[in-house]
């Protein structure tokens, strides 16, 4: 995933980390989760009881964040849930299984799978 447009010019409370994501600095709370909430009409003292390592004050500065760029954070959302179902599409259901077994083949010829004996 891209980096996004306003993480060229992130506030101290957010900072970007590697592949695009953008996390409440001094968590691994990503501002999807929180923009996911605010954007769907969460209370600050909902996102902070779902949260609790967040102090409601950093909560409510990345909640503005979310209000004056609520365009591109809204394309932010949109994106993180398209990439989300596209691994969903492609990792779903019983050919999970057989692309798991042909991936263990590959990676080790000739060994059994774990859990199973060698035949």
């Amino acid at each position: 995933m891209q980096t996004p447009e306003f993480a060229k010019r992130l506030p101290e409370f957010l900072t970007e980390v590697p592949f695009g994501d953008v996390r409440l600095t001094g968590h691994r709370i990503s501002l999807y989760l929180v923009a996911k909430m605010h954007l769907d009409g969460k209370s600050v003292d909902e996102i902070v009881e779902e949260y609790p390592t967040l102090a409601p004050e950093h909560v409510r500065k990345v909640n503005g964040f979310i209000d004056a760029n609520r365009s591109a954070v809204v394309e932010y959302v949109a994106e993180w849930e398209r990439e989300a179902d596209r691994i969903a599409a492609e990792y779903s259901g019983k050919d999970l299984r057989e692309k798991l077994r042909k991936r263990w083949a590959e990676l080790y010829p000739g060994r059994p799978l774990p859990g199973t004996t060698a035949e």
